[in-house]
């Protein structure tokens, strides 16, 4: 049983063709953002009030559909939702543009599988602690994994996703979910309101560079949240509570109550903590539409906080 918990996970894909097309697709995702930036220097692009609501609605879904749904909901079965909801949200997740949801959820299952030791997918600490050190691991764990690691193989860390049907349908069509989001509709929304330069301004602001703010607020989780922060929690690892990043990452940088209570559908344990995933399951659960949600309670609580 323990050699099969501490195994290393198999690379899926590795092959040199794979590989290349893999690392390919992950620069063109993380450039597209910059090169979006470059136009609107460069041409002049300010944005229009369209753009900025359609950019923060269109933000607001994709990382909630990634907090409450492919997190909350599907990594952890922090609570259940009515089907109807469930592919909502699992919908709303995939505009984030950050993969398959069955993809996202093994890869984060196997980071809390190995959180903070060497096989760990995106640990910040595996260049030691001086500040050269740090920089690497802050780069390696921010977006530099994307690029250099392997895909977590589905069979070993996300079996019961792959035996949902409902849940692999969307799985196969996922990518619809970012193209509609990213392309399709910042182009013809822009170009119903201003014409040609409507639909660049608005590709630009509520396409690319929103795809930009949620995978940066995302990935800050997993690099930022494991270097800097509070430790009210005993963790075997390196997270780390970060108030100043709990609205832009809907309460997911509440991560050191995250890994010490990883199945709660709160992560905003204490009082005082935002927590906008979290409110919204609350919300949910009081219409009906949720149910078996986990939340945390004073003596749990009180069991794992570290002394002063």
């Amino acid at each position: 049983m323990l050699a099969a918990i501490l195994a290393p996970p198999e690379p899926v894909g590795t092959s040199p063709g794979a590989r290349f097309v893999q690392k390919a697709i992950t620069v063109l995702l993380i450039g597209a953002p910059v090169a979006a930036v470059g136009a609107v220097v460069w041409l002049a692009l300010p944005p229009t009030l369209l753009d900025v609501a359609l950019m923060l609605a269109m933000t607001a879904v994709a990382m909630l559909g990634v907090t409450v749904g492919f997190h909350r909901m599907l990594t952890h079965r922090a609570f259940t939702a009515a089907p109807w909801l469930r592919d909502l949200l699992v919908w709303a997740g995939a505009t984030s543009l950050e993969g398959s949801p069955v993809g996202w959820v093994a890869m984060h299952r196997e980071h809390h599988h190995y959180s903070d030791t060497g096989k760990d997918p995106h640990s910040p600490h595996a260049y030691g602690s001086v500040a050269l050190g740090t920089v690497r691991g802050f780069v390696h764990a921010h977006m530099g994994w994307l690029i250099e690691g392997f895909p977590a193989k589905p069979e070993k860390y996300a079996p019961d996703l792959l035996a949902d049907r409902r849940l692999m349908r969307i799985n196969t069509w996922w990518w619809i979910a970012p193209v509609l989001t990213v392309l399709v509709l910042p182009v013809a929304v822009g170009w119903a309101a201003g014409g040609a330069r409507g639909a660049a301004t608005t590709l630009v602001w509520a396409g690319l560079l929103r795809v930009g703010l949620v995978h940066h607020f995302s990935w800050s989780v997993n690099s930022v949240c494991h270097l800097w922060g509070d430790r009210p929690f005993e963790t075997r690892d390196h997270s780390r509570n970060v108030s100043w990043l709990a609205l832009v990452s809907a309460g997911e940088s509440w991560h050191n109550a995250h890994h010490a209570f990883p199945t709660l559908a709160r992560h905003g344990v204490d009082e005082g903590q935002m927590d906008l995933a979290g409110d919204l399951i609350a919300l949910l659960e009081r219409r009906g539409w949720v149910t078996n949600a986990k939340w945390p309670n004073p003596e749990m609580l009180d069991a794992r906080r570290r002394s002063a």
